[in-house]
């Protein structure tokens, strides 16, 4: 393998065999709502919301691993406009001022 120790490690953090069906599966042994993390595009948005998700938190896990991942304030109204209101947007990240 020639990958770098960067790309190593995170292909060892990521169960490569979930998927969105995995979020329908979970709602039926569960009536917790499910929200899922690390939405940041309109895409992933749509999927989230066809695949049954009662939420969408617009994270980039604080791009510890991945410089190029956008910030979350700059997905975030990409995402709203996805949900078009059908499911609440969180934001999770650091916003410390009206220019972030």
């Amino acid at each position: 393998a020639n990958d770098s120790g960067l790309a190593s490690y995170v292909a060892g953090q990521i169960d490569r065999t979930l998927s969105w069906k995995d979020v329908k599966w979970l709602q039926t042994i569960t009536t917790t709502p499910i929200l899922v993390k690390g939405v940041i595009t309109a895409e992933d948005t749509r999927l989230a919301i066809q695949a049954g998700a009662a939420g969408i938190i617009v994270s980039n896990h604080g791009a510890r691993q991945l410089d190029y991942v956008p910030a979350t304030i700059m997905a975030l109204e990409e995402v709203v406009k996805a949900a078009q209101g059908r499911v609440p947007v969180f934001l999770d990240g650091g916003v410390r001022r009206g220019t972030d």
